[in-house]
């Protein structure tokens, strides 16, 4: 397996809803290691973990080669949707960044999260959230 790797940055700042998502291919995805930094001196809450739908991307962009050999990977990353992610059964993570700019969580699966093909990770605001927000992830494909 290789791995890969994609940022993108978000700027949806609704109550209860997606911000990011990531979305494996036809094959599983192994997700090692996501994170994300607050570009905006606002308070933010967010929780992670497997959309309960399908959701479908508009401009997904594929993951990119992380460790210099380049390639690219097969799952994608979005910000926007014309079937938006809904809200995961249960968060796997949750962060709460304070109001500066540059706030950071980084969270590692040191066994790996196993994303099944087809289904999708996502950042669910959990409250208003930072008008920019950089997010990245690393995945084993």
């Amino acid at each position: 397996m290789a791995m890969f790797g994609l940022s993108l940055a978000t700027t949806v700042t609704t109550i209860t809803a997606a911000s990011w998502d990531c979305k494996a291919g036809a094959n599983e995805s192994i997700i090692r290691e996501f994170g994300v930094v607050n570009g905006a001196a606002t308070t933010s809450s967010y929780g992670y973990g497997v959309a309960a739908n399908v959701p479908v991307q508009t401009g997904g962009v594929t993951l990119v080669g992380s460790e210099g050999g380049g390639g690219s990977g097969v799952a994608t990353c979005a910000v926007a949707w014309s079937t938006a992610p809904t809200v995961p059964v249960a968060f796997v993570r949750r962060t709460f960044l304070a109001a500066a700019i540059g706030e950071t969580a980084v969270f590692s699966f040191p066994r790996g999260f196993v994303l099944q093909a087809g289904t999708s990770f996502v950042q669910w605001n959990i409250t208003a959230n930072s008008a920019l927000a950089a997010v990245h992830i690393l995945c084993d494909e």
